[in-house]
């Protein structure tokens, strides 16, 4: 049986720190498609994400680029931590528990904090500024000239120019 679960996005802020998307189903149906197909059911206009399931698999597809990090599935996510002091040694973590259930992703309001934990029924997660933002790689531009280099030449035996010769063996006079 192949099931197509449709959704729309929830909002849900959590302390100035974070908002925190979570699932609110819309509608179902069941899809008779082979395998290939299913992975091209994308969301009416009406919902932003939907979730085909198919035998022991589970796809999500929808746009979730306006999130800063989202999930490869829904989870139910427990607590956040966040960080309050930065020591050399010591950082102090304030938690704050949520025990929400189908989490798709989040954005944050605060921008500079260096790390959020989310703790979560699949295990505790870490992540970095640098894994919410990838740094992008710098291309530097060659500039070509535009001058054109000059070909060498290459030196070239001449050609004779003299008449054709005649390359016959002469006959020997014996």
């Amino acid at each position: 049986m192949n099931l197509a679960e449709y959704y729309k996005l929830q909002p849900l802020n959590i302390a100035d720190i974070m908002q925190i998307f979570t699932l609110q189903k819309v509608k179902q149906e069941e899809i008779i498609d082979g395998k290939f197909d299913l992975e091209s059911v994308s969301p009416d206009p009406t919902t932003d994400i939907v979730i085909i399931t198919y035998k022991n698999e589970r796809y999500l597809n929808g746009n979730l680029s306006n999130l800063d990090f989202y999930f490869s599935e829904p989870l139910n996510v427990l607590a956040v931590g966040v960080p309050q002091q930065l020591n050399n040694e010591q950082v102090i973590i304030q938690r704050i528990d949520l025990n929400v259930n189908s989490v798709v992703g989040f954005t944050l309001v605060k921008k500079d904090l260096p790390f959020i934990i989310i703790y979560s029924d699949k295990g505790t997660k870490i992540l970095s500024m640098s894994d919410l933002n990838p740094p992008k790689p710098v291309v530097k531009n060659k500039k070509r000239s535009v001058k054109k280099r000059k070909r060498k030449s290459k030196k070239r035996a001449k050609k004779s120019s003299s008449k054709s010769q005649n390359k016959s063996k002469s006959v020997r006079k014996g």
